[in-house]
């Protein structure tokens, strides 16, 4: 449906809306009113007229959204959209597969409670809006679409509610809205649980599991890319994107094509055997369109990821207004050439990164835009103009009411990926390292970018961090253990689990501790082994050590840390279960037998663990390092630096 024959979207959306109000909104409030003996003719209407006005808006907002590569171009998103499909291994060991392109009913209204899972650019953001548009047109309920990263330590989720319920010249009545969400009928899609900032996450993430279970009688569905924090939803059924297959690619391309030739064209190219290697970018629907755009531009295609980033700003920067003619190009409010505005443009991106943050008021973003041009002291050029630029003339970012957000968290990570390359000078080896060092996934599609961009530097401060880290673990791992055969040294190293090795009557005297927090990003524990002597390790890195460099970039998922999962019993009392114990003859734990702390909902907290089963999977996988692979990899990458820093080096060929 193209938008300019379409209907106006308020009124495709009202009979829906208004079906949506009259079963689930209108009977809860004169049932509440009745029971408060308030007046129903005046609450009833300002009820009814909050929720139908938050619903078309929100409509109309979702059918269009900003589509990166399509800059300010509007596009219905049903005309672009390719339906991704959900997928998910069963307790019973079949696949649960859903295609999304409805509500269906045998996925969230089943299980109640969802989450989607996945890396970078796999479309999450748009499968919550595909779904938000479903369930109005299906009316399954009252969708309320929250944007995560709105959430703060002092802006919780019903604050965030409240103010997307409240019309300009009318505020949500707060005790009203609480009450209507206990009765039922809501579909809360909580989108980018990633986005949350990290100083925050704590009170968020607590602030979140308390409204989901108060408001239980809801549907949930959460998107994140991968997390440790997520352990706080293990009563949610977890799903990932599907990868598209090549037809699917191919008719994504087509759908962002208007006159269908580059399609066409790039299609083509894409089947002849040379570009056989560009197939793997074809299963991420965010690396497709930006490989539509950088075809577009230059009619070439990028063989690695970070081209497809530079070709895409190419594309933005050098755009030309077809309105008048080929031949004009756009000027920029800043005055700034290409390959300077790229500098303040990686200040940002970095800056940002460093803030863990996508989304600003007007007067923060201008502020870090003041901050780069004192980075960058040759630039001249006026903040505010270049905020107009970003938002118009190079749309990399997207105004969302009275927020500015970068078009994609993967562009921010292009950029601060080419920071570290290109302007960190001295402190480039430090930067990495400690992204290397840094728990959780915050930095895993940065690293990826920054591999394509200079996989020397990468594998001298990445890979060389992971051994170094890796040898210091399996030191200490000894000295409590000194017959641990290496496979099972690795296992213990590199999982996601907290394992619990009973060789004494105290093995669980800390956990209390953890049951409160500590640490960065450490909201219920730390990775710990326990043994005989009772000595505890916190936080022993995790190496993924593959013998090729970009295998342990894809790995960097292992590199979790172990999380207790808290489970409220006591609904009433609001407290989390029965207290740990010493005695671990009262949880029936056998000694010599490995468990973990549940990260799943079990009956318990503990699991016991095959750790035999695991040991022989990482023997076929070959996705860990024994000490002789280690010490030889940190050897040559020692003699690389070695090179590169002797005189010789330096002063090859020049004369």
């Amino acid at each position: 449906m193209d938008l300019t024959q379409a209907k106006d979207i308020a009124s495709i959306a009202a009979p829906f809306v208004k079906a949506i109000i009259d079963e689930f909104i209108t009977p809860n409030i004169k049932r509440l009113v009745k029971r408060k003996g308030v007046s129903i003719q005046i609450t009833e209407h300002s009820f009814k007229n909050q929720f139908e006005q938050y619903l078309i808006d929100s409509y109309d907002k979702y059918s269009n959204p900003s589509i990166l590569v399509l800059g300010n171009q509007k596009r219905h998103l049903k005309d672009i959209y390719v339906p991704l499909e959900v997928v998910n291994n069963a307790d019973n060991g079949k696949i649960e597969n859903h295609l999304i392109d409805s509500f269906e009913s045998n996925f969230i209204p089943h299980h109640k409670k969802v989450i989607i899972i996945d890396t970078a650019g796999m479309g999450k953001s748009t499968l919550s809006k595909r779904l938000f548009l479903a369930a109005v047109e299906q009316q399954v309920g009252v969708p309320l679409l929250i944007e995560l990263r709105r959430l703060k330590k002092d802006a919780t989720i019903m604050d965030e509610i409240f103010r997307q319920l409240s019309m300009i010249n009318e505020k949500a009545d707060e005790a009203f809205v609480l009450e209507l969400i206990s009765k039922g009928g809501f579909v809360f899609m909580l989108d980018g649980f990633d986005e949350i900032e990290h100083e925050d996450r704590r009170d968020v993430v607590a602030n979140i599991r308390d409204f989901i279970d108060k408001a239980r009688k809801n549907y949930f569905l959460l998107t994140s890319r991968p997390e440790d924090a997520l352990t706080a939803f293990g009563d949610f059924v977890k799903f990932k994107i599907r990868a598209l297959r090549k037809e699917e690619a191919y008719l994504l391309l087509k759908n962002y094509d208007f006159g269908g030739e580059i399609s066409t064209l790039l299609i083509k190219k894409l089947k002849e055997k040379e570009n056989d290697n560009i197939d793997e970018f074809l299963k991420n629907p965010l690396l497709v369109s930006l490989l539509f755009a950088a075809f577009e531009h230059k009619h070439t295609i990028p063989l690695k990821k970070h081209l497809f980033y530079r070709q895409v700003y190419d594309a933005f920067f050098e755009r030309h207004d077809l309105t008048k003619g080929e031949s004009y190009t756009r000027n920029k409010y800043s005055k700034l050439e290409i390959d300077d505005f790229h500098r303040i443009l990686r200040f940002l991106g970095y800056r940002s990164m460093s803030l863990n943050k996508i989304e600003f008021s007007k007067d923060e973003l201008v502020a870090i835009i003041k901050e780069a041009k004192d980075f960058c002291v040759d630039l001249k050029f006026s903040p505010s103009d270049f905020l107009k630029d970003i938002l118009t003339k190079v749309p990399l970012f997207v105004q969302d009411g009275l927020y500015i957000k970068w078009a994609h968290k993967s562009i921010q990570e292009y950029f601060a990926a080419s920071f570290i390359f290109t302007d960190s000078k001295s402190k480039q080896g430090k930067i990495l390292s400690a992204i290397a060092r840094s728990k959780g996934y915050r930095y895993i599609n940065t690293l990826d970018i920054y591999y394509s961009i200079d996989p020397s530097s990468f594998r001298k401060y990445v890979i060389n961090t992971f051994l170094q880290d890796y040898l210091a673990g399996l030191e200490k791992l000894r000295k409590a253990w000194p017959d641990i055969e290496p496979v099972t040294a690795a296992v213990l190293l590199t999982s996601k689990y907290v394992f619990a090795r009973i060789n004494a009557n105290k093995v669980f005297s800390e956990v209390n501790a953890w049951r409160e927090g500590g640490g960065d990003d450490d909201i219920y524990g730390s990775l710990s082994i326990f043994h005989e002597n009772e000595e505890k390790y916190d936080s022993l890195k995790v190496l993924s050590g593959h013998t090729s460099d970009n295998a342990i970039i894809n790995l960097m998922a292992s590199k979790k840390l172990g999380f207790i999962n808290r489970y409220k019993s006591n609904k009433k009392q609001g407290d989390f279960g029965p207290e740990p114990t010493s005695d671990y003859k009262f949880l029936n734990l056998e000694r010599e037998k490995f468990y973990v702390l549940c990260a799943e909902s079990c009956d318990d907290y503990f699991k016991e663990i095959d750790i035999n089963m695991l040991v022989n999977s990482f023997s076929t996988s070959g996705y860990f390092v024994d000490e002789a692979k280690a010490n030889a990899m940190i050897k040559a990458i020692s003699k690389e630096i070695e090179e590169e820093q002797s005189e010789d080096f330096l002063m090859n060929g020049i004369s």
